[in-house]
């Protein structure tokens, strides 16, 4: 339930999110504030967004594969990232950094995504 679209949940007057049942998480594909404080934004979906452009970029190889969940939320949460993908393109990568920002304010809105690829598209 990393769903891009559990923040669709939000009111017309909130920026956020908060779950409120126990469930299973997908630990590795959660932004910080949602692993810690169960709180769902846009933000934390460009997080998970990242992960996911960084999937495809490995070939489906899976994200912190040689971490278990508690292992891959300290690594998160001390500031390390995910390597960049042999493959992948140095700005893509650079973007994927902004996208896994620790202050959910600093990463990019989807909107600026869709410009960043198209540009990428059509350079």
């Amino acid at each position: 339930m990393t769903d891009f679209g559990l923040s669709r949940a939000l009111g017309v007057d909130s920026d956020y999110y908060t779950a409120a049942q126990e469930g299973r998480w997908p630990f590795k594909w959660l932004a910080p504030e949602s692993n810690f404080h169960r709180k769902f934004s846009h933000a934390s979906d460009v997080w998970s967004y990242a992960i996911t452009l960084w999937e495809m970029f490995s070939f489906g190889i899976e994200p912190y594969e040689e971490l278990e969940a508690d292992e891959t939320i300290e690594f998160v949460h001390s500031g390390q990232r995910l390597s960049k993908p042999e493959k992948c393109p140095d700005q893509v990568y650079e973007k994927m950094l902004e996208c896994w920002s620790p202050k959910p304010e600093c990463r990019p809105k989807f909107k600026d995504l869709d410009a960043f690829f198209q540009g990428l598209v059509h350079a």
